[in-house]
């Protein structure tokens, strides 16, 4: 087609070339400032007539949404131990590497832009959840297989395992099982995992490498259905530590049992060492967070309220959010059940809402560092709904936010929004004006007092969800929708999504010169969390522990991505971030150094180092060869990328 517009480009009056971003960017720079014209209003939402904002896909499907995250975040894990174990042990990993890239290929596939958007068939939704699944059960085996290699030196044969249910089953039967937990991300974390243990209700779990008593609790389900165990301990950037967990039938005399969880009394209040949450009276609901460095109480009302979908002209479906007017509480707006469990690690709050349909559970966790123990986990599990209903929590506070409110449109830069009270000129009627106020929250969205000395209220997502703040003081997340109409863009059918959604959230009460650490640390946690794999207890456990990273990166470096570059060599991307806008902190948005050598620890050593494009699709610059220190400087929300020649 090229060439022929260029035979007769004459009589055309017109040329044409295959055109690259880079072309783009040299012609944008070529016109003069005064020449062009900046626009500052925000992309979103994006509406094709004065009924219809495509706003409800921000939610659709959670279920999908928060699969294709852990893809991502077993993916990470998986790239990082093959490539350190590709050259610790000199292995032939060709086959691994296939089966990375077939978990790379299922993830990818998914981020179709009707795939993760939910915005597919219903028939399209089951192939995507077949290739999913299958895709995150290989990926686990794949992360067992690699944690074996390093724990057993290679003497471990098949004796890893990702399945849970295969490490409940070993207890189950009086055999002892190795616990192996893994940090996918580059920074060291002492943090709180938990492992479900089925109908395990006495165990002793030990650090495999010392033989010392774990930090270790239990939860146990009332009606005797299942425990939990909590497990506290730092673990190290790219590593992992071992443990061994023992049934009580396998015990010898002295062996110590991990202490189970009281059942509370009816309590107002629960606290930890930087937090107290109260609870109301009557509603049994949250209602403030004190922060207890300074003893300042914040207010902080949560509710569930359900939005009853458009049904008829412009419905509310898979793409649009057309409700027929305001939220409505669901219920009562009052607790049916209460409950609270309690333990030396973590105290609990289950609460049902609607019996059957929406329940919560909040935890809080003891004996961590501020940074991580003044996070709020939230659980809402929401479904099967009845046909029309969008259902939301919103958190109602007495922040003073005006109309503004920020999400994270890309994982990185927070976004910021502005509510229309009133909708725009061409907004036909209340549940459009609240469709167009509706925004994408990837990982994060928060409302804050601009006052110098104001607190910010934040909720980070292990997925993505639709975020507003409708009225002043508060911010609300659309959690799950089922509708029963065609919004008539392309689906062809309903949103009959019936399943159950359990989502993962962090609720972030800080004063604002502390918000920016808070929300980027914990939307990082949620979507890369501490990874369990399991062993035989006749595996020979040779490397209980791993610390791949020599000394702890800067708070403002992240290691995104330490994957292979391919089957045949031994050359690793390294794509290095700082996560922190300009002017999010204080201290961490600013430019940050650190030498690519310094960051592994022996027996890893970098040789030949060339940075890349983002795609690796081109070098940048001449390469740095063995034993030359490499100094990378990141400013805010810089990434960076290099290929780099591992050996050990």
């Amino acid at each position: 087609m090229i060439d022929a517009v260029n035979m007769y480009s004459e009589e055309l009056n017109a040329t044409a070339r295959y055109s690259t971003l880079s072309d783009y960017t040299a012609h944008v720079r070529s016109i003069p400032a005064s020449a062009g014209k900046t626009i500052t209003k925000d992309f979103f939402p994006y509406a094709d007539n004065r009924m219809s904002y495509w706003t409800g896909y921000f939610t659709s499907r959670p279920n999908l949404k928060s699969k294709s995250r852990t893809a991502h975040s077993l993916l990470r894990a998986a790239d990082s131990l093959h490539s350190l174990a590709r050259a610790r042990y000199s292995m032939d990993t060709a086959n691994y590497f296939d089966e990375l890239f077939g978990l790379r290929a299922v993830e990818s596939v998914i981020q179709h832009h009707d795939g993760t958007t939910g915005t597919h068939r219903e028939i399209v939704g089951d192939d995507y959840n077949i290739r999913i699944d299958k895709g995150l059960e290989v990926g686990g085996q794949l992360v067992a297989d690699m944690l074996s290699t390093f724990v057993t030196n290679m003497e471990g044969g098949d004796t890893f395992f990702a399945d849970n249910e295969r490490m409940q089953s070993e207890l189950a039967a009086g055999r002892s099982v190795y616990l192996v937990l893994q940090n996918p991300l580059g920074w060291t974390r002492k943090t709180v995992a938990s492992i479900p243990l089925g109908d395990q209700f006495s165990v002793s779990v030990k650090v495999a490498a010392t033989g010392a008593d774990a930090d270790a609790a239990l939860i146990i389900e009332t009606d005797f259905s299942g425990s939990t165990l909590y497990l506290r301990d730092t673990f190290p950037g790219l590593g992992y530590v071992t443990y061994l967990i023992t049934p009580a039938k396998a015990l010898a005399h002295g062996d110590r049992l991990v202490p189970i969880a009281e059942t509370m009394l009816r309590v107002e209040s629960i606290a930890n060492e930087y937090v107290q949450l109260v609870f109301n009276d009557d509603t049994l609901m949250l209602e403030s967070i004190t922060l207890l460095s300074n003893n300042t109480p914040v207010n902080i009302k949560q509710e569930f309220l359900k939005y009853t979908s458009y049904t008829s002209g412009q419905t509310s479906g898979a793409y649009i959010l057309r409700p027929k007017g305001d939220a409505v509480v669901l219920g009562d707006g009052s607790v049916g059940s209460f409950q609270i469990l309690n333990n030396s690690i973590v105290t609990e709050v289950r609460q049902e809402i609607v019996p059957g349909v929406v329940s919560q559970v909040i935890r809080i966790y003891h004996g961590l560092d501020e940074l991580e123990g003044s996070a709020v986990e939230i659980i809402p599990m929401i479904g099967p709904l009845s046909p029309d209903n969008e259902i939301i929590t919103r958190f109602t506070t007495s922040i003073d936010n005006g109309d503004v409110f920020y999400t994270d449109d890309n994982g990185l830069e927070m976004q910021r929004r502005v509510n229309l009270p009133e909708g725009r000129p061409d907004d036909a009627d209340r549940g459009v004006v609240i469709g167009g106020n509706y925004y994408p929250a990837v990982s994060r969205a928060l409302i804050r007092d601009e006052s110098a000395d104001g607190f910010t209220v934040a909720v980070a997502s292990q997925s993505t969800h639709g975020a507003a703040s409708l009225f002043e003081g508060t911010l609300e997340l659309m959690l799950h929708r089922r509708c029963s109409r065609d919004d008539a863009r392309g689906m062809s059918e309903p949103l009959d999504d019936t399943s159950v959604y359990t989502g993962y959230f962090k609720l972030l009460v800080s004063e604002n010169s502390k918000a920016a650490r808070l929300h980027v640390r914990h939307s990082n946690a949620l979507n890369f969390p501490i990874g369990a794999v399991y062993g035989l207890d006749t595996t020979p456990i040779l490397n209980p522990t791993l610390s791949p990273i020599k000394a702890d990166l800067p708070e403002n470096v992240h290691i995104v991505s330490f994957s292979p570059r391919n089957t045949y060599s031994d050359q690793v991307v390294l794509r290095l971030l700082n996560p922190f806008e300009t002017g999010a902190d204080s201290e961490l948005s600013q430019p940050v150094s650190v030498t690519l050598q310094d960051i592994l620890s022996d027996p890893w050593a970098l040789g030949t180092v060339q940075q890349h494009t983002l795609t690796l699709l081109n070098a940048v610059g001449p390469a740095s060869p063995p034993g030359t220190d490499v100094v990378v400087t990141l400013r805010p929300i810089d990434l960076v990328t290099y290929i780099v020649d591992l050996s050990a």
